[in-house]
């Protein structure tokens, strides 16, 4: 078991050395990375506007799934006070909302990165189609939202 577990160490350790997506990064984050450390100078943030999301828009989903994950204050009162199924119904919406489109946003980027899924993915499930297209928009589709108002005054 040992044995096999290192080989498919080895193959996939060279499948990501062949990768050209490795090449965007430095020698010493490809070191990095090879070694397992993903946290290579970057934050989730970064990454997610890399991957298209707004920023903003992200930092503020992150710190509310952590405050969820963590249990801060307002999220355990949120939890407490929420004694109704329309209450949980509401704190439950927006992190499924933010799931469909992480997905949305993941079928696009595959669809991007294989062109020739296109035909086969969207043929596939015309409804499916249409709500990953309404719920894969990109970060520029949405900066408007978070753009200082103070500065548009001027």
């Amino acid at each position: 078991m040992l044995a096999a577990t290192r080989l498919q160490l080895a193959e996939q350790l060279a499948e990501i050395k062949d990768s050209p997506f490795l090449a965007a990064y430095k020698p010493d984050q490809v070191r990095r990375l090879l070694k397992g450390d993903w946290r290579i100078g970057w934050s989730w943030a970064e990454e997610a506007a890399r991957a298209g999301f707004n920023e903003k828009y992200f930092r503020n989903v992150y710190s509310h799934f952590c405050d969820y994950a963590h249990c801060s204050y307002i999220s355990s009162l949120q939890m407490e006070q929420a004694n109704t199924l329309a209450a949980h119904r509401m704190l439950g919406v927006a992190p499924l909302q933010t799931c469909v489109h992480v997905i949305a946003r993941a079928i696009a980027f595959y669809q991007e990165l294989f062109p020739g899924s296109q035909a086969t993915v969207g043929a596939a499930a015309e409804k499916a189609r249409k709500v990953a297209y309404y719920w894969s928009f990109t970060g520029s589709d949405i900066d408007h939202l978070f753009e200082d108002s103070s500065q548009s005054e001027e």
